[in-house]
């Protein structure tokens, strides 16, 4: 299996990269570039595909997607070459100047060693944090979002469609579903179609793929924009771009939130295409970043729309600071017009921000309550520390580089970079709102990001990230000037620096992962670093919690038994609410939520009295408009050790299913493993 997992990993790899590297070759980017942003153009092509196929009436297996992608862009690649005549020298634009971009050229000779060592220290730190914590390459979070998000990827393999406008755990039963920000499942789809619909695969190997290339190449694509010729300031990035709890890999604990780990990478690559049509040579490549710019946008929203809120404040920082720097001054330009545009700026920001937040579409998401769940003192350490939730832990190293960092904006000759900590400083100040307060403004300021702390620590951490890495090269200078003092003034030479520097680096990896706990309670569980991520992966992804591998064993068994097109009526408290996304087994209930595949009535018809089947016309009535030819139970009631899950499960709820036993009448016994049972329905009590 693990092999297969490899083979999964490159195929999204080629799914993600193959298509949009065309296109961006099209739009006539430097190879390195074009590789960087090539994942948001396959991305933007697969979700269109999906749309416009889905409003055609037209089903497919999902590997077709990529193919006509590869086609569209090859087309549009062939034309640029063949057709269109270059305006401008590939990829001109003003930011960094003429100047820059001549130590840019000199420094494209090192960007082979950039990517392999972004790449490998993100490979290094994935296989520590998630690889070794998993548990098989076929297993997934027992997290209620994740059983909505296999059910919908599965939904898609299903049913042949693959509309994010379209999203819904039903759609086998031909059931509607409605918009939801769904790209990070069309490309899970693509990756489990190739490999006998096996969902939890594709979703890890999309994990890894987003976590070794997508995330670390982006972030050295941004690097290269925004520190032109700094090299080490680049290699020392490659070092922060995955140590964050925060962000990234908080959002594979908490929820999961897929949507929003794609969306907020997408956001760094936005970043850039903004800066580079800002200071384009020319009209005709500011259109081509301004097209990119307009193309980036959706598909941020169709990963996630808070990402959307994420690039606007990032970019209001840059776009407001741009406007008092020229393009690679040392020092800002202050007069009575540039005042005015920024304050028109961040003005017109505002009300726009107000706008959205008033909107009645996005009523339900800007009022969801999320209570504080620490002190407003409390919030302030723990954002402090970078340890957003109890789902991450401290980062004293972060801390102290990141601090080095803003410090250095603010020096003489780094000025031109105090967007960054402006930036940093409006999301950290949205998330000591969110975790720490229930005022009124809470709503306003973290409302897009459904008032959740962890979303908006999240943020904190993205932003914090290029100050980290300036403060890690200003901390190893430091360092190095010390060491020199201390040699007596003479140059240490190459392998002093590099001992030097791997010192430094020896003490972040400690900090990071040293296994120091202590426990205070359970909202104040303190571990050091990417350890505690990967503690929780470890508990999340187990094959002894939720749904076991003996459950999802009996499981398989059951599906060879039942018929297609018969439904199961089960208890999704007992691990069944991950079956059908994990194993396709046509379920009733996908969720640990009330609401099945039945109207409301019959969901609460079902969930408290199905046991009266030999006797309630009602419930003989629901089984036979419904199909219902099975009861799954796969935790029996009054056994031991039982696997349930706790989350929005209370007993009386259940009482119709959970109180079915091998003597209840109108269910026979079909397969029994432990407290495990599988009962068909009497078909002479269902109504004809």
């Amino acid at each position: 299996m693990w092999f297969e997992l490899l083979l999964a990993t490159l195929l999204c790899a080629c799914v993600l990269y193959v298509p949009g590297f065309f296109f961006a070759r099209a739009l006539r980017m430097r190879r390195f570039d074009a590789v960087a942003v090539a994942p948001l153009f396959s991305v933007a092509l697969l979700v269109a595909e999906g749309i416009v196929a889905h409003k055609a009436g037209v089903a497919m297996p999902a590997y077709v997607l990529p193919l006509v992608a590869l086609g569209i862009c090859l087309a549009c690649f062939v034309v640029s070459r063949v057709v269109v005549r270059p305006t401008a020298p590939r990829g001109a634009h003003v930011w960094p100047s003429p100047e820059a971009e001549s130590v840019s050229a000199r420094c494209c000779q090192d960007v082979g060693k950039q990517v392999l060592l972004y790449v490998g220290v993100a490979l290094f730190v994935t296989v520590i944090v998630f690889l070794t914590a998993i548990d098989g390459p076929d297993s997934f979070s027992r997290s209620d979002d994740t059983a909505f998000h296999i059910a919908v990827i599965r939904g898609f393999l299903d049913s042949g469609s693959y509309s994010i406008l379209n999203c819904s755990s039903f759609l086998d039963h031909g059931i509607a579903g409605g918009y939801y920000p769904g790209a990070w499942y069309v490309v899970a789809a693509v990756v489990a179609s190739v490999f006998g619909d096996s969902v939890s695969l594709a979703n890890n190997a999309t994990i890894i793929v987003s976590m070794v290339l997508v995330f670390p190449l982006v972030m050295l694509f941004f690097f290269r924009q925004f520190f032109p010729g700094n090299t080490r300031l680049a290699y020392a990035g490659a070092l922060v771009t995955p140590a964050f709890c925060g962000f990234p890999w908080g959002f594979l604990v908490f929820g999961q939130l897929f949507g929003n780990l794609l969306s907020w990478i997408f956001v760094m690559v936005a970043l850039v295409f903004l800066a580079r049509a800002i200071d384009a040579k020319g009209a005709g490549v500011r259109a081509r970043w301004i097209v990119c710019l307009v193309i980036a946008l959706p598909v941020i929203a169709a990963a996630q729309p808070n990402g959307v809120f994420t690039f606007g404040i990032i970019a209001v920082a840059y776009t407001a600071w741009r406007i008092f720097f020229e393009p690679n001054a040392e020092h800002a330009t202050f007069s009575r017009a540039r005042i005015l545009g920024v304050v028109g700026l961040v003005v017109a920001a505002c009300v726009v921000w107000v706008g959205f937040y008033f909107a009645p579409p996005l009523q339900a998401v800007v009022e969801y309550e999320t209570p504080a769940t620490l002190s407003l003192a409390e919030g302030i350490a723990s954002g402090l520390t970078f340890m957003f939730s109890t789902h991450g832990g401290i980062q004293p190293f972060l801390s102290v580089v990141v601090l080095l960092g803003i410090i250095r904006t603010c020096r003489k000759g780094h000025r031109r970079y105090l967007w960054m900590t402006a930036a940093f400083a409006c999301a950290m100040l949205i998330y000591f709102v969110d975790v720490g307060t229930d005022w009124p403004i809470k709503h306003l300021l973290a409302g897009f990001w459904y008032s959740d702390y962890r979303r908006t620590g999240a943020m904190a951490a993205l932003f914090a990230i290029p100050l980290a890495a300036m403060g890690l090269q200003w901390l190893i200078d430091a360092c190095l000037a010390l060491a020199r003092r201390l040699h007596g003034g003479n140059k240490l030479g190459t392998v002093g620096v590099r001992v030097v520097a791997s010192a430094v680096v020896v003490v972040m990896l400690v900090c990071q992962f040293a296994p120091l706990h202590v426990y205070f309670s359970e909202k104040r569980d303190i571990r050091m670093g990417l350890m505690t991520v990967r503690n929780q992966l470890t508990t999340n992804y187990s094959w002894q919690i939720g749904f076991t591998a003996e459950e999802d064993a009996f499981v398989q068994q059951v599906k060879d038994i039942v018929p297609e097109g018969a439904l199961v009526v089960n208890l999704p408290n007992d691990g069944s609410c991950w079956s059908y996304g994990v194993e396709g087994l046509d379920t009733y209930w996908r969720r640990c939520v009330k609401n099945g595949v039945g109207s409301s009535d019959q969901d609460k018809l079902l969930r408290l009295h199905m046991k009266e089947l030999s006797t309630s016309e009602d419930v003989q009535q629901a089984v036979s408009d419904l199909n219902i030819q099975y009861v799954l139970l796969l935790d029996y009631a009054g056994a031991d050790n039982r696997t349930m899950v706790e989350k929005r499960y209370e007993g009386k709820d259940w009482v119709g299913i959970e109180e079915i036993t091998d003597d209840t009448p109108g269910f026979t016994v079909v397969l029994s493993e432990g407290d495990m049972r599988l009962y068909a329905i009497d078909r002479s009590y269902v109504a004809e």
